[in-house]
């Protein structure tokens, strides 16, 4: 709204990250997030707003409000139709000022708990879309992500199911080691079906490994 626009404004007139100090901006936006309820839909609607007009203003402020990532994903499920839909658009404007070297700040934040099946599912489209942008940074961080999407690839939500399902083979896809690359799909379907994995490990013991298993590889493997 026109208030948060105000705001991106002064704070743009006085440098964001002196602002941000100052003004301990992402501690006031978490505590505008947290607030619950009907009475608290104008503070969390302020929030988002506040988070969009920031990034308009000056793309750069994207890197301090990065912390704010959970919060917008988990607010897609507002009972509020309108503030899920501006959190959405917020989360995706936030989105798309990373690059590969903001892995470990942004990825750290999409492998948060959300416990909305709209934000679950954002998340992991985010998480494969990082894969594309950034496939070999991501492939270094494989044993932390996988483990966060296992868990939701039987959820009982079908959208949230396919696309951690989608999002884990990503992950996989991007392994640098080319003697993987023919069992990513069965490994993927392993993960998914604990019982298929006496027959995966025999169909993997037959394998000679040519180029060096790098941690992407065993991340994938274990």
């Amino acid at each position: 709204g026109p208030g948060a626009a105000a705001f991106a404004a002064d704070v743009t007139k006085i440098g964001f990250t002196k602002a941000f100090l100052e003004m301990k901006i992402p501690e006031m936006l978490e505590k505008a997030f947290k607030a619950e309820g009907k009475k608290g839909l104008p503070q969390r609607e302020g929030a988002v707003f506040c988070s969009t007009e920031l990034v308009k203003a000056a793309p750069t402020s994207a890197l301090l409000l990065f912390s704010s990532l959970t919060y917008l994903l988990d607010l897609q499920g507002d009972k509020s139709k309108p503030l899920g839909e501006a959190s959405k658009a917020a989360a995706d404007l936030l989105f798309k000022q990373v690059d590969e070297n903001l892995v470990p700040v942004v990825l750290p934040e999409l492998l948060k708990t959300v416990h909305t099946p709209a934000g679950n599912v954002d998340r992991f489209k985010k998480i494969a879309e990082l894969c594309v942008i950034a496939p070999g940074p991501m492939a270094m961080h494989l044993s932390e992500a996988i483990p966060a999407c296992v868990p939701f690839m039987k959820d009982l939500k079908k959208s949230v199911a396919s696309r951690s399902k989608k999002a884990l083979k990503a992950l996989c896809d991007t392994c640098t080691n080319p003697d993987m690359e023919e069992f990513i799909p069965i490994l993927v379907q392993c993960i998914e079906d604990l019982d298929q994995v006496p027959e995966t490990v025999f169909k993997m013991s037959s394998t000679v490994f040519v180029a060096e298993v790098d941690s992407s590889a065993l991340a994938i493997m274990v």
